[in-house]
């Protein structure tokens, strides 16, 4: 898949394809809900290990694997969206809005 590239909605439409394959309704939100849990306890462990055994998280290894779990956390928010009724694109746009907001609270504080 090397040189392949997408937008949101591209994502988004891909992810739902392979979702359609899984479980539907409230059970694809916990579905979603629990890979997104995984995924990120995942990338906790590793930082964990990494502190308790003086390795640094930003060697390929570990980059590599982070990156693994940024993948399936991506696909995750993009089935939760969709099953949300939500477009991924909106939510991005929508959670920097957010984000700009919170750290401009935050600096006028």
């Amino acid at each position: 898949m090397e040189g392949l590239t997408m937008n949101f909605e591209e994502f988004q439409k891909a992810s739902a394809e392979l979702a359609a394959k899984g479980p539907d309704g409230v059970a694809r939100i916990e579905w979603c809900s629990q890979g997104l849990l995984s995924s990120s306890g995942k990338i906790n462990g590793l930082l964990q290990n990494c502190s308790f055994q003086g390795e640094s998280l930003l060697d390929e290894e570990h980059s590599a694997k982070i990156s693994k779990e940024i993948g399936f956390m991506l696909w995750f928010c993009s089935v939760l969206s969709d099953a949300l009724d939500r477009r991924l694109e909106d939510v991005a746009i929508d959670h920097i809005r957010q984000m700009k907001d919170l750290l401009e609270d935050r600096e006028r504080s």
